[in-house]
């Protein structure tokens, strides 16, 4: 079996990496004229990559301070459960003003349904109601805090490329 804490560094690299990636679609685009959606997809992604890296983080500078070593899981799934929960909150009401179009529903409204559920589950770990908080519930949570990025990548892709298929 694999030491939590290895597997929480390897969530945190991956997130990382893919906020690097961002970075780079925003140096070739540099040029290019970037429309309101582009500029909400890349601040998403590199929220959601931070949010990912500090909760990987955290069990592992946290975990001296408590007597119980799940209390250091709990705040970890607290702390990724509020501020998800704000930020799928945000995405949803700047869909609903009309500031921001799912250009794939097809993805995007299934990607946000699992979104919440992520968000009650890590919610309820923090609370340690229903749920124990653990290193592989928290694995599982940050795992999908790197598949909304990753969706927010492919479609900020998609949304560079589309003017070449033409």
């Amino acid at each position: 079996m694999t030491d939590p804490i290895e597997g929480l560094m390897t969530i945190a690299e991956i997130a990382i990496t893919l906020a690097g990636f961002s970075g780079l679609i925003a140096a070739i685009r540099v040029r290019e004229e970037w429309t309101t959606q582009d500029r909400f997809r890349l601040i998403y992604i590199l929220l959601f990559c931070f949010l990912v890296v500090i909760c990987a983080l955290l069990p592992i500078f946290t975990a001296a301070f408590f007597s119980d070593p799940s209390s250091a899981w709990k705040l970890s799934c607290a702390i990724y459960g509020v501020i998800n929960a704000t930020l799928v909150v945000r995405v949803l009401w700047k869909r609903v003003k009309g500031e921001y179009v799912f250009s794939n529903p097809a993805i995007s409204y299934p990607l946000t349904i699992v979104a919440f559920g992520v968000t009650c589950v890590a919610l309820l770990g923090g609370a340690g109601v229903a749920v124990d908080a653990s290193p592989s519930l928290l694995g599982l949570i940050l795992m999908w805090g790197i598949v909304a990025p990753a969706a927010f990548f492919i479609l900020a892709l998609q949304a560079m490329w589309s003017p070449y298929e033409q």
